[in-house]
Formats: C-alpha cells, structure tokens, sequence
C-alpha cells in the first residue's frame, strides 16, 4: 500500500513537472494570479515582458467573465491574449493571463497602412493635377468664346459646361479622397448652372446623401450635368428637385420639375 502511495506521489510529481516543463517554454506568455490580484505564478516568456494588466484585471473582477486583451503594447512590441477568471468550488479564486506576441502583424499592418496613405495622396495629386489641366481648357475655351459668333459662343459654352462637370469631381477627390460626397458635389454643380443661366427665380432641392468612387461619380456628373441644361434652357422651372436614393441595393437618380424640359433643350 505504502509502495502505491509512493508510486502515486512520483507520478504527480512527474506530472507537475513536465507541465511545468511545457508551461515554461511555450512561445506565450503566461501568468497567474489570486483572487486579490497578486501574481503567483509566470512563466518564462511573461518575466521577459513585465506587461501592465491592473485594468484588464479590474474589468475581469467586476464582470467575472474572460476580457480580451487585443493590442497591448509592451516596450516596443504589442501582444494580444486574455484574461481569463478561475473559479474553486463556484467562487471566483484568480485569474490566469495568456499573451502572444503580435508584433510582426502590426508591423505589417502599420506598413500597408502607411503604403496605402502614400498612394492616397499620389492619387490625389494626380487628381489635383487633372484639375489643374481642366481649368487650363476652360479657360482657353472662354477666350474663343469671347471672340466667337453667338452660334459658336454657344457651343463653346456648352462644352466649358460638360468640363467644368468633371473638373469638379477632380477637384472633389483631391479635397474628400477617393469618395465623392454627392451631397456637395450637386451642390456646386447646381451654382455652377445657376451662374452660367442666371437662374435668378428657380429654387433647387437637392437630396444626394451618398458618396461614390470616381467610377461611379463621373458618368453620374455627366448624366446630370446634361439632365439639368435640359430642364433649366430656355424656359426654366421655378422648382427643381434632385434626388439620389438607394432601391433594392441599387441607386436611383430622381429629377423633379414644376415644368418639363424643352425638346430642344440639350443643343
């Protein structure tokens, strides 16, 4: 009997010992406390990283539940794991805290997130820079205007319209980024025309509360520059309304007039 006991203890002796073996030279890093919050055990790797975890402990305490700890910066390197509570006979008795290093992935992280803001902003210069090119042609297109016939001042005119159009949306990217706020966009489009067709007497309501990427807002600024001339030559409503809105995960463009366009209206 006394053989077995003894035969017994060294099994768990060896046990402890080869958790503790295990424990020890794992990659995480891994720490115990008691139910008042002092460390009564760490392993290797956790002694190397000496972490602060009194407000993961605290939350821990007050919720009695595992919180995760998700971007914890040690010195230079950041870790992610959890706190997990430890219960004897359903009482809360401590916590186990396990960590494993991250630092490479948010390294990286930061790296693409850095590479991704550069080429944002070398877009954005492009788009500042094409800009800059549209206005040149305006201009140009301004001055033969001057100097044109009524019938070619018009058509000048009307293709100064459908740059000034894209311009627009040029100048919108390198402002907002790589999304249009359609809201502000119609906005300045609508005071462009009211400008170029003294619209004095027509009031607009414009409700374009989506943003979209060039693809997407630079045939809708097309679309729209030429609907408005349509609706606003010759005679022009005293009401205009612009709407975009989403329908079954599609977008809709609504125009609203007191009075219908002219069949002429495009020139």
């Amino acid at each position: 009997m006394d053989q077995r006991k003894s035969e017994l203890h060294r099994e768990i002796i060896d046990a402890w010992k080869f958790f503790g073996d295990v424990v020890e030279n794992i990659e995480e890093a891994i720490a115990v406390f008691d139910k008042k919050g002092k460390k009564v055990y760490e392993n290797r790797q956790m002694k190397k990283i000496k972490p602060q975890v009194q407000d993961y402990w605290l939350k821990l305490k007050k919720e009695q539940r595992p919180v995760p700890i998700k971007e914890l910066k040690v010195n230079r390197g950041y870790f992610t794991g959890w706190i997990t509570p430890l219960y004897h006979e359903g009482r809360f008795d401590g916590a186990i805290v396990s960590l494993t290093e991250i630092t490479d992935l948010i390294r990286a992280r930061q790296e693409l997130e850095s590479s991704m803001k550069e080429k944002e902003a070398l877009l954005r210069e492009i788009h500042h820079r094409v800009k800059n090119n549209l206005q040149v042609i305006i201009s140009l297109l301004n001055l033969q205007a001057s100097k044109a016939d009524k019938k070619t001042r018009k058509v000048l005119l009307d293709a100064q319209n459908r740059i000034k159009a894209m311009a627009m949306i040029h100048d919108a990217i390198y402002e907002e980024g790589m999304e249009v706020d359609m809201q502000t966009y119609v906005k300045r489009l609508v005071h462009n025309l009211k400008g170029r067709y003294k619209l004095y007497n027509t009031s607009f309501k414009i409700d374009c509360r989506v943003k979209f990427n060039l693809e997407t807002a630079m045939p809708l600024a097309h679309l729209l520059n030429e609907l408005l001339t349509k609706f606003i030559k010759n005679v022009p409503p005293t009401k205009l309304g612009i709407e975009v809105k989403e329908y079954n995960e599609e977008y809709q463009l609504i125009i609203s007039s007191n009075k219908a366009p002219t069949a002429g209206g495009g020139g």
